[in-house]
């Protein structure tokens, strides 16, 4: 059951912030948890890709706090305006998650409904070439 769109605040008070709605989609939620255990166990299995990622963690984190340092006074001064896309992206996410139920299933509930459906048109496809 996903989460009620009133639970998704921005930073701004009472504001619904379209990113963090997205985020927390169970389909990208899952993808996102999947790729990150396969992130570790890789990091875990190979030291020395452990360390390069470790690496590139900390260059990551300075280069976005640095930008983000930086960016705010902009991102201020540009509110309204981004206020005014967050609305818009909401209307198209709304509309998304109407057309695309997908979105709200978990990858491996995603990945059994694919699994049934390739059987249903593999046994249909054996059965036509049967009859002819």
């Amino acid at each position: 059951m996903p989460p009620t769109p009133g639970a998704y605040y921005s930073s701004r008070e009472g504001a619904i912030d379209a990113v963090l709605r997205v985020s927390q989609l169970p389909l990208v939620r899952s993808v996102l948890q999947s790729v990150t255990t396969a992130y570790s166990g890789v990091k875990g299995r190979y030291p020395l890709l452990g360390l390069v990622g470790d690496v590139a963690e900390v260059g990551v984190r300075s280069i976005s706090y640095q930008a983000m340092r930086r960016a705010t006074p902009l991102l201020q001064s540009l509110e309204p305006q981004i206020d005014v896309a967050n609305s818009y992206a909401l209307v198209g996410l709304d509309r998304l998650e109407r057309n695309f139920p997908i979105l709200n299933q978990s990858t491996d509930e995603v990945r059994c409904v694919l699994h049934i459906r390739k059987h249903l048109i593999t046994n249909t496809f054996d059965s036509y070439l049967k009859m002819t």
